[in-house]
């Protein structure tokens, strides 16, 4: 398995432009009641990553939240109570929520508050890290060994395809397509079927 690396995520053809017009046509668009399957909890530190990964998922026909794209007038920068109503409202509208794991993630304000709530709230929160290298090995979170409570995201190709999917890990044998998990499924244990 390989987990996101920042290359992955580092826009090649995406110019500053071309972002500015994919949020402000995003910001205008977003309805209030809009449902989605994920919920991105992020550092805004990885805007041009998440941005990214955010295109990455809507191609493989994933409706995804940003808060700074849909809710672009919100200020995360400062703890309130408007900005939090808002993130309920929107996390009550989404199937899941990924916590995107980077060194950027220990200083924002609000990924940890989203992951408590979300978790008591629906349960179905996953862990998608990314890292500076490729890598193999199962994720680990120094100082937030929280993290490990929860399944993890990652994307290879299945057996014998080489089209990229999306994967929700609860061990390197117990995992389940990402749009199955996001339909209410669980991970389940292979050894010899369809996996990697």
């Amino acid at each position: 398995m390989a987990l996101y690396t920042f290359d992955d995520l580092t826009p090649k053809t995406l110019n500053k432009a071309l972002s500015e017009a994919v949020l402000t046509k995003e910001a205008v668009e977003a309805p209030r009641d809009k449902e989605y399957d994920i919920f991105l909890s992020h550092s805004y530190f990885d805007a041009e990553q998440i941005l990214t990964l955010k295109m990455d998922f809507e191609a493989m026909a994933f409706s995804v939240y940003v808060d700074w794209v849909e809710d672009s007038e919100l200020d995360r920068r400062s703890v309130s109570w408007e900005t939090a109503d808002r993130l309920r409202w929107r996390m009550e509208h989404c199937a899941c929520l990924l916590y995107v794991h980077s060194e950027n993630a220990e200083l924002s304000k609000w990924m940890p508050w989203e992951l408590g709530y979300f978790d008591a709230k629906k349960g179905r929160v996953g862990i998608l890290p990314i890292s500076f290298k490729p890598t193999t090995d199962f994720p680990a979170y120094h100082g937030r060994e929280y993290l490990g409570l929860y399944c993890y995201v990652d994307k290879c190709p299945p057996k014998g395809s080489s089209t990229p999917t999306l994967w929700v890990n609860k061990s390197p044998y117990t995992y389940i397509n990402l749009r199955a998990w996001v339909n209410g499924q669980e991970p389940y244990e292979r050894w010899n079927d369809e996996g990697f």
